[in-house]
């Protein structure tokens, strides 16, 4: 199971858009997550090379935390980039202080 679940609703954005949030995210150097990448429309079945990440059929924020698997939710705008040690960082406020939400 994740310690980190990044949530992205995927609206208009293009492809590229999506694949420049997800290079970001595949070189973390925590490597404890998942992306769901929530939308509306049917299941995607395009390629999935990587299997931290899934396409998940989702209308909210709120449907899509109903599937995710991490102890600790991220939510990711399609349009951002995380720095290289962003969820590396995060858990380690999270650990120190584990009554944070």
């Amino acid at each position: 199971m994740p310690r980190v679940s990044v949530i992205t609703i995927a609206g208009d954005e293009s492809l590229a858009v999506l694949e420049r949030c997800g290079r970001a995210l595949r070189r973390q150097t925590a490597p404890d997550w998942e992306w769901l990448i929530a939308w509306e429309g049917r299941a995607y079945a395009g390629p999935r090379r990587d299997p931290r990440i899934r396409w998940v059929r989702a209308d909210s924020w709120n449907a899509a935390v109903e599937q995710a698997a991490g102890d600790v939710v991220l939510f990711l705008d399609a349009r951002d980039e995380l720095e290289r040690d962003a969820l590396e960082r995060i858990l380690e406020v999270l650990d120190a202080e584990p009554e944070t939400d």
